[in-house]
C-alpha cells in the first residue's frame, strides 16, 4: 500500500460524506498507516489529507475531520438541560476512530517541532473547543 499514494488518497477521500461505519474503517486504516510505516506512512496520510482539502473545498486542512467530532446541537426546550442526545453507537465509534486518526497524525512525527506544529494546526481548526464542549456536555448529562 505504501508504494501507491493514490490508494491512501482514495481512502482519505472515502471520509467525505461517508456512513459512520465507512468513516470508522477509513480513519482506523489511515491511523494504522501513520503509525505502522513511519515516516513514509505519515507523509502519505498528510499528503492525502491535503489532497482531500482541495478536492472537497475545505478552507483548511482537517476541517471536516474536526467537524465530524462535534456533538449535535441540543434543542432549547431539552428537558435534560443540555445533555448528550441519544445517538447510534456507530456515531460514537466514528468519533473515536476520528480521534485515533488525530492522535496518530500528531504523535507519529519524530520531530518535536512537527508534532507541535500539527497540534497547533488542530487547535486552530477547533479541536480544543470540541473536546471541551463534548467533555462538559457528557459530564453534565
Amino acid at each position: 500500500m505504501i508504494s501507491s499514494p493514490v490508494i491512501v488518497t482514495h481512502i482519505a477521500y472515502s471520509l467525505h460524506g461517508a456512513s459512520c461505519k465507512l468513516r470508522t474503517l477509513a480513519s482506523d486504516l489511515l491511523a494504522a498507516i501513520c503509525i505502522m510505516a513511519i515516516p513514509e506512512g505519515h507523509k502519505l496520510v498528510m499528503s492525502a489529507m491535503s489532497d482531500y482539502r482541495i478536492a472537497h473545498d475545505e478552507a483548511f486542512r482537517f476541517e471536516e475531520l474536526i467537524t465530524s467530532l462535534n456533538l449535535p446541537e441540543m434543542e432549547a426546550d431539552d428537558p435534560a438541560g443540555g445533555g448528550v442526545p441519544s445517538e447510534d453507537d456507530s456515531v460514537w465509534e466514528a468519533r473515536a476512530a476520528s480521534m485515533v486518526l488525530v492522535n496518530a497524525l500528531t504523535t507519529a512525527p519524530k520531530s518535536l517541532e512537527e508534532r507541535i506544529f500539527l497540534r497547533e494546526e488542530f487547535g486552530r481548526r477547533g479541536l480544543n473547543e470540541v473536546i471541551a464542549v463534548s467533555t462538559y456536555r457528557i459530564c453534565h448529562w
